[in-house]
């Protein structure tokens, strides 16, 4: 919508990525477990809007997939803090688009934004804010019984922990290039459908895909007129940023 004021700028899609949970369980960690945790999509969604505010809850201890139920143990009894971005974010619109996509109340609260008021909408016992994909993953990583969300990049080259996901085709998986690349062939085609080149590849059905995917940018003027690039998408410093605009 921001380009609508500038249309002399085209967006053309540049590559794809994910944006994942990222979290830290304190003394009850991944040291302790075989596998990351898995969350359905529903109650991520949940974590988010303040409705789950323990990680001892009963939505978060056991996730059900389409052939078995998931046990995530040790989860701690301790309140859960929430980790935002401070700033207005391709990451967090890809993120709410998604979380608006699995829960309908989230959408209705607070609904797909670059910069949601999470203060004003979320009932989250904690929320703590970070600047940009860096700002979020080092706010996870040091405060414990956290969960915030940044782009894979960011998250993997951290060592945080990324959680997986019980995705819309019943299965739980991770956050990897596979993953995004199944999200971005079931999805891609919504592009061909675009006038902008645009596309959302949140909530795939494919039960290999991951449900947090977006597509990065290049902001270009349409003119040959010997201007060439205005603004890479700068999310991520591989990828870049949301399936709407180019700014991180």
């Amino acid at each position: 919508d921001d380009y609508a004021e500038v249309p002399q700028l085209g967006m053309y899609p540049a590559t794809a990525t994910a944006v994942v949970p990222t979290y830290n369980l304190g003394d009850a960690d991944d040291a302790t477990r075989h596998e990351p945790i898995a969350l359905s999509r529903e109650a991520l969604a949940l974590i988010f809007l303040g409705e789950i505010t323990r990680w001892d809850d009963e939505r978060l201890r056991t996730v059900a997939t389409d052939t078995e139920v998931i046990t995530n143990p040790g989860m701690p009894a301790e309140n859960i803090t929430v980790v935002v971005r401070s700033d207005g974010s391709g990451t967090t619109e890809i993120f709410t688009k998604a979380l608006s996509a699995f829960s309908s109340d989230f959408a209705d609260a607070v609904g797909a934004s670059r910069q949601p008021d999470w203060r004003a909408h979320s009932r989250a016992v904690t929320i703590v804010e970070g600047c940009g994909n860096e700002g979020v993953v080092s706010a996870v990583v040091s405060t414990a019984y956290s969960i915030g969300y940044a782009v894979y990049s960011e998250a993997r080259a951290t060592g945080a922990n990324r959680a997986r996901l019980v995705n819309r085709g019943g299965k739980a998986v991770a956050a990897n290039v596979s993953s995004v690349e199944y999200a971005l062939a079931e999805l891609s085609g919504l592009l061909l459908e675009s006038d902008t080149l645009t596309a959302d590849l949140v909530d795939a059905s494919s039960s290999t895909a991951w449900p947090i995917s977006g597509l990065t940018y290049f902001v270009l003027r349409k003119t040959n007129n010997g201007a060439g690039l205005d603004d890479a998408a700068a999310d991520t410093p591989s990828t870049g940023s949301s399936s709407s605009s180019s700014s991180s």
